[in-house]
């Protein structure tokens, strides 16, 4: 299975044991399952790529005990640029970068569990119910 495979099937699964009816990733435009997940994985997509990385408390006092000084600082140079990514995009949606293709693996582990966060309280990329 591909990562994306993988986001979508958490985004499923998270969406499943929440109490709202309006978290579900559910199509109702096909009855063919394969169309129903590629569509779910493509908003899955589109809400990790418009989620920008809130900054954190990280800085004086406030760090995390088990977050090295090299890690905390990788982070947020992850931070910087994937919120630059989303900011372009959100210009010009034709020469922006998805930041999550353009940064990786270990960037998207920064982001997820922010984009989880939007899928529990039933936000979207733009406010559109319809993508979660």
């Amino acid at each position: 299975t591909t990562d994306a495979d993988a986001a979508a099937a958490a985004a499923v699964a998270a969406s499943a044991s929440s109490t709202a009816e309006t978290n579900q990733c559910t199509f109702r435009k096909t009855s063919d399952p394969t169309r129903a997940s590629l569509m779910c994985a493509r908003s899955l997509l589109t809400l990790i790529n418009s989620q920008e990385i809130p900054e954190t408390g990280g800085r004086g006092g406030d760090t995390d005990a088990n977050t090295s000084v090299e890690q905390q600082l990788e982070n947020d140079v992850i931070r910087v640029v994937w919120n630059g990514c989303v900011k372009k995009s959100k210009e010009d949606k034709a020469s922006g970068i998805k930041p999550s293709k353009a940064l990786g693996r270990r960037s998207l582990l920064l982001a997820y569990p922010h984009v989880m966060e939007r899928i529990k309280h039933g936000r979207s990329a733009g406010g559109d119910a319809s993508l979660l």
